[in-house]
């Protein structure tokens, strides 16, 4: 595999490590964290988004949570900046079912920094819209002005925001109803 560079040695170091996968499955770890480590060094951004996925998806079936965590972190900075957004719906989905709560703030906060440009606009609807369903109202509706200075009217994928911000605002004018409500009631 040293032998060849990229591009060419890419389908070489997908069959290895899916033929090691196959046979060894979670016994060689320490081996297989080596050989996935050799392959992502130097792999260029536009394919290595590929390897980063089989990574993670190796240590979330035979290696640790807190290692699959580490290469979806490590797999958001190393690909190019259109596959960005891609890795970190993987990495919040992943860090939600496998973490919590928690890391998955942990990993939008993270995503509002990194992510490229207008995708900031996705990131913050889906932390305002997580931390909504957490009913942390006015913390969503902060992630949500923020993300709204990005977004662009001309683009199509922004025809969500005007029906994600009357969702938004009908959810606050509710939680003001009742909360008023509670208070006069009592």
């Amino acid at each position: 595999v040293v032998s060849f560079g990229f591009p060419h040695v890419y389908d070489i170091w997908l069959k290895y490590l899916t033929q090691f996968v196959a046979r060894y499955g979670g016994t060689k770890m320490e081996r297989l964290r080596d050989l996935f480590d050799q392959a992502v060094e130097k792999c260029p951004a536009e394919q290595c988004k590929g390897l980063y996925l089989m990574y993670g998806k190796v240590e979330e079936d035979h290696g640790l949570v807190r290692h699959a965590m580490s290469v979806y972190h490590r797999a958001v900075r190393a690909v190019q900046k259109d596959d960005v957004l891609e890795i970190y719906k993987v990495y919040v989905s992943k860090a939600s079912s496998m973490v919590g709560v928690s890391k998955m703030r942990e990993v939008l906060a993270d995503a509002m920094e990194v992510v490229p440009g207008q995708q900031i606009t996705h990131v913050s609807l889906m932390y305002a819209d997580m931390e909504r369903n957490l009913g942390e109202v006015d913390r969503a509706r902060a992630i949500f002005t923020y993300g709204s200075q990005f977004a662009d009217p001309r683009y199509v994928y922004c025809c969500r925001l005007p029906n994600m911000y009357l969702n938004l605002r009908s959810s606050f004018d509710s939680l003001k109803t009742q909360v008023a409500s509670r208070l006069l009631g009592q």
